[in-house]
């Protein structure tokens, strides 16, 4: 039962898609198209859920193999992030360097870079105002300062948090 034996394989949690085919030798040629893990989602719940490249969830019994994925957090994040990695992949050097990003109120995002720097992205215009902060990092080496945020949402500028901590003067108290 081909068919049956495909959808079998279709219900298996990585499997994305599967063809089965009979070839006229009586062999049987079966071609999967499996899911790439992308991130770990932190659900309401608090269990961690390992996301796909096409926005699933999926079931898996030991994630410690995936503790170097990004983690995502908020309602939605799971069907959205395709999106969001897709535009943070326009600035490689520092995609390379995000750490987790929170899907806030359904519509925007906030990406923590070396599980330190909060990036703020604009609900429209995301992947320009990433790639901006991907020159002027380049440019200046910025994520490396004493930064703690950036927002990004405003078109033209961008607007620093400082970690006050790392500014003061050594000895004295903050």
């Amino acid at each position: 039962d081909l068919t049956g034996l495909r959808d079998a394989l279709e219900r298996l949690p990585w499997v994305h898609s599967a063809t089965v085919k009979r070839l006229l030798s009586g062999r049987l040629v079966v071609d999967l198209v499996e899911y790439r893990p992308l991130a770990l989602w932190r659900g309401a719940n608090g269990a961690l859920v390992l996301v796909s490249d096409g926005g699933m969830t999926l079931r898996v019994a030991d994630l410690g193999g995936y503790a170097a994925l990004p983690l995502l957090s908020g309602d939605g994040a799971p069907a959205a992030a395709p999106a969001l990695f897709r535009q943070l992949a326009a600035a490689p050097r520092l995609a390379g360097r995000v750490t987790g990003a929170q899907y806030v109120g359904g519509r925007r995002w906030n990406v923590f870079v070396d599980g330190a720097v909060e990036v703020r992205l604009p609900e429209a215009g995301a992947a320009l105002a990433w790639w901006r902060l991907a020159r002027r990092d380049a440019e200046t080496g910025l994520l490396d300062l004493a930064v703690r945020a950036v927002d990004l949402r405003a078109r033209d500028r961008l607007i620093l948090k400082l970690d006050q901590d790392a500014l003061s003067p050594i000895g004295q108290a903050a």
